[in-house]
């Protein structure tokens, strides 16, 4: 398990690179999928046979890949509490 100092240190550097290498004037383009029941290996780019996603293959063929990600919830926690930061499942009465 990596510890906390070792993700907090290398969380700037990927944000730095990543801005870095943005062309100038342009933005850096950052896109998140939210979806219910999809592992990491759903997709056409990660490796699935079965499953059609040519949207995404096409994202993943013209742009980077993230082969590793990190949760800061467990499994069965609720998405859109921890994709806000200003929201927390305990505090948003949807606990039940």
């Amino acid at each position: 398990m990596i510890a906390i100092p070792g993700i907090c240190g290398i969380s700037p550097l990927a944000f730095s690179v990543a801005v870095g290498s943005a062309v100038a004037g342009e933005r850096p383009s950052f896109v998140i999928f939210i979806a219910d029941d999809m592992s990491w290996n759903d997709s056409g780019p990660h490796g699935h046979l079965g499953i059609r996603t040519p949207n995404i293959d096409r994202l993943a063929r013209e742009g980077m890949r993230s082969m590793i990600s990190y949760r800061a919830r467990t499994v069965c926690g609720q998405t859109p509490s921890t994709a806000n930061p200003a929201s927390n499942f305990g505090r948003s009465n949807r606990a039940s």
